[in-house]
């Protein structure tokens, strides 16, 4: 109880006991009513403030629309830098597109940003003006003080010059590729070029967005209580980001085990931070939306903040790419500051209910990198040296510093599969690697032809007769149906899985197979929870359709893809046991 309200008990326990109230103490009583159940519990936060905190605002506006231009920009840039290393680097002359006008409108006013960059409930095809934003800005700020300011324009100037070259240099690749200049550009020197300064401009906002985000904190003030569980989820999860982006491992870890803390903290006062949030104005069911979501993508923060360690390129189409790239634009700043549904957003949207005006938060802009094809060159070389030292690692006939495994073998046993270069292969392969396995390694089998069937459950690589008598009894009849043989895999892999081990279904097949949505979603969602897939390709020939369907499937499971021949199983199979290093 606050020494408010105990305040106003003992008043009215005086009052009852005198039966006697004279007019000054009816006065006493409305006014302390007033000030313990009506007036917002931070009255303090002063309307002299609450205009400061709405001019800072205008500023974090102006910021977060800038950053959505830098992604609106990011991904097109991107795509252009691959598609003119496709075109020097391959005999088909692929002509090349930009376009940027379906983004950015009225470009010689530097108008309207449309569509996904502020996305609005309210609105289909919402439009923000960012030179009103920057406009904005200027009016009423009286209430912030001179010195302070004038570093906030200044920052602010910079950053809206660096948007305007951003797109102005974008105006010009859009001619260049529609005109095919690049086509008597040798080596495509302006083009590349231009992407060079685009580089050096993304990192200079990002400089320019730090600058205006310290000013506006420091002249912002402390957190309310009612607000500091939440904050202190930003603040980690920021620290994260910028370990991940800066490469700092040693940050990156700390500021996990504080964002854990963070959120059970959070967790467990949501319901006491309940009433107090009420006063704010942030009645149950909006409090609801943005203080669980919250903690629930400060949860994934974790998870995927742990992958920068544990997989550090699942996705093999930024193979090409710096760790760090990959990382923070497309796993972490998705959860930081996406604009609909970030941590970011959905704070700043919270806010946006209470009676008081609070300053929101500013985003973090994305990383641009360009690769040339010099670049592509040299890392497909060292991905080839990288390879072949593997395959050496591989030969050694052990699993020394393998971590635990818990490997479902999902075979194709429709007809096509007997043959010697198939089933065959297969199940000599596995004899092999039995002879390897360690007691902490389990093996399970589960088939598929017409019908599906777990043929050896989860078992111990100690119970070697078990596991013998199960590879011999795997027998090819019938014709192929999956589906069915995918849920039984994935099921057997979570109930026998292993934190930090190697859950690693391995799916073995001659043929392609139609892979359904529901397959999709299966075998991507199981591969954030750290089961992986893998897919062997089994026959002669790597027939061109099959093996982009398969490649496309074991890329969904963040696994890997093998054409299995006689020379190569062995040691692929004992690649596979291998594919998970003990954590230290």
């Amino acid at each position: 109880m606050s020494f408010k309200q105990s305040s106003f008990l003992n008043i009215e326990k005086e009052v009852e006991k005198e039966h006697f109230m004279p007019q000054k103490f009816l006065i006493l009583i409305s006014i302390t009513w007033l000030m313990v159940f009506v007036l917002p519990c931070h009255a303090q936060i002063d309307a002299k403030t609450q205009e400061k905190y709405a001019a800072l605002n205008r500023y974090v506006n102006f910021s977060n629309e800038g950053i959505h231009i830098l992604w609106a920009v990011h991904q097109r840039l991107e795509t252009l830098n691959q598609d003119m290393n496709a075109y020097l680097m391959s005999e088909e002359k692929t002509p090349i597109v930009f376009s940027i006008t379906d983004v950015i409108h009225n470009f010689n006013y530097f108008g309207v940003l449309q569509g996904v960059c502020a996305k609005s409930y309210a609105v289909t095809d919402p439009q923000v003006n960012i030179r009103k934003l920057y406009e904005e800005t200027s009016k009423q700020n009286a209430s912030i003080p001179q010195e302070t300011l004038i570093q906030l324009n200044r920052h602010r100037d910079d950053m809206m010059y660096l948007l305007v070259e951003l797109l102005s240099l974008s105006d010009t690749l859009e001619k260049y590729t529609a005109r095919q200049q690049y086509t008597t550009d040798a080596e495509m020197q302006k083009g590349y070029r231009i992407l060079r300064r685009c580089v050096e401009i993304y990192n200079e906002f990002q400089v320019a967005k730090n600058k205006l985000a310290e000013q506006v904190n420091q002249t912002t003030g402390p957190a309310i209580p009612e607000l500091k569980d939440l904050e202190a989820i930003i603040y980690h999860s920021n620290q994260i980001i910028l370990g991940v982006r800066s490469e700092n491992g040693d940050q990156i870890v700390k500021h996990i085990n504080l964002l854990e803390k963070a959120i059970q903290t959070a967790e467990a006062n949501k319901e006491s931070n309940k009433e107090n949030l009420k006063k704010l104005g942030l009645y149950y069911h909006k409090e609801n939306m943005g203080y669980t979501n919250m903690i629930q993508y400060a949860q994934q923060m974790i998870t995927r903040s742990r992958e920068f360690f544990e997989r550090p390129m699942p996705d093999p189409d930024f193979r090409m790419y710096p760790q760090s790239y990959y990382h923070y634009n497309e796993r972490l700043l998705a959860l930081y500051n996406h604009h609909k549904y970030g941590i970011i957003a959905y704070y700043n949207r919270f806010i946006g209910f209470a009676n008081i005006t609070l300053v929101k938060y500013i985003e973090e802009a994305p990383l641009f990198y360009m690769l040339s094809p010099q670049d592509i060159i040299k890392q497909n070389q060292e991905l080839v040296a990288e390879k072949e030292s593997n395959l050496e690692f591989d030969e050694i006939p052990n699993m020394d510093g393998a971590a635990a495994n818990n490997l479902i073998f999902l075979l194709d046993v429709s007809a096509s599969m007997a043959k010697p270069e198939k089933l065959t292969l297969l199940k000599d392969a596995l004899r092999y690697l039995l002879g390897l396995l360690r007691p902490e390694d389990f093996i399970a089998i589960v088939t598929y032809s017409g019908d599906s069937r777990i043929v050896l459950d989860a078992t111990s690589a100690r119970q070697e007769e078990t596991i013998l008598q199960a590879i011999n009894s795997i027998r090819s009849s019938g014709r192929t149906n999956i589906k069915k043989g995918i849920r039984q895999a994935y099921k057997v892999a979570e109930d026998n899985f292993i934190p930090g081990g190697n859950n690693r279904i391995i799916l073995a097949s001659d043929g392609a197979f139609d892979i359904t949505g529901s397959m999709s979603r299966t075998v991507e969602n199981s591969a954030n929870r750290d089961i992986v897939l893998s897919v062997f390709l089994f026959g002669k020939k790597e027939a061109s359709r099959t093996a982009e369907q398969l490649q496309k499937l074991s890329e969904m499971g963040q696994g890997n893809y093998f054409h299995i021949t006689p020379e190569n199983a062995e040691k692929v199979l004992l690649k596979e046991a291998k594919a998970v290093r003990k954590q230290r």
